[in-house]
This record gives C-alpha cells, structure tokens and sequence, in this order.
C-alpha cells in the first residue's frame, strides 16, 4: 500500500489532494478528517505533497470564512507530525512559509515564546 497519498480521506478531500477544484468547497469536518493509514488531513497530505498553491488558497478561504485553523494546521499524524514539520523535512520551503504565515507550528506543543 502507498502510504504516500491519502487512502481513506472523504470524498471531498481526495478530490482536492487529485488536484480538482472542488478544494474551496470542503467543508471543514472534511478538511480535518484524518485517514485511518496514516492520521492525516489534507492540510497534512498537501503539505506532505507540496501542494503550496491549493495549500494557500485553502488557508486563506479558511481564515475569511472565520474557521479556525489552529487544530488542523497544527494537527499531528500517526508519526507525531504536523503539516509543516512534513514540509520542512521534505525541503518544501514555499509550503512551509505558506503553513507558518497561517500560524503553523512544528510541533503540536511549539511555544513562540523562549523557555529559560
């Protein structure tokens, strides 16, 4: 099995991981819906795809309908990961500027704050 592309997402967001437009029409419990493989959104498999140009348009559409983004962008897969930790060690640096303008963090737990 690929664990490299979404196998058990709804209808809506494989459509969107597939490249088709319907993406702006998601709604967000399909946005946030994690496949049962790997623990993933689609915020996770477009990251994980550097799919930036989807990515941004969907944060974007997001943030003006007042969603919040806070869990999903910074939701963990079944390894631990966030969407921009995927994007960061795959080398996508345009999709991981996208994730971070958005409020992404790499770990769940990140603070923005220095501990002492």
């Amino acid at each position: 099995m690929n664990t490299d592309s979404p196998q058990t997402l709804t209808k809506c967001a494989k459509a969107a991981y597939n490249g088709e437009d319907c993406v702006l029409t998601c709604s967000e419990v399909d946005i946030a819906e994690k496949d049962s493989v790997m623990g993933r959104n689609l915020v996770h498999w477009f990251a994980a795809a550097n799919r930036n140009s989807v990515l941004g348009q969907l944060l974007e559409q997001m943030s003006e309908d007042g969603s919040s983004l806070t869990n999903i962008i910074n939701a963990v897969d079944n390894k631990g990961q966030t969407p921009l930790g995927l994007a960061q060690t795959r080398g996508f640096n345009e999709t991981a500027e996208t994730l971070k303008k958005h409020g992404a963090q790499t770990r769940k737990n990140e603070s923005t704050t220095p501990q002492c």
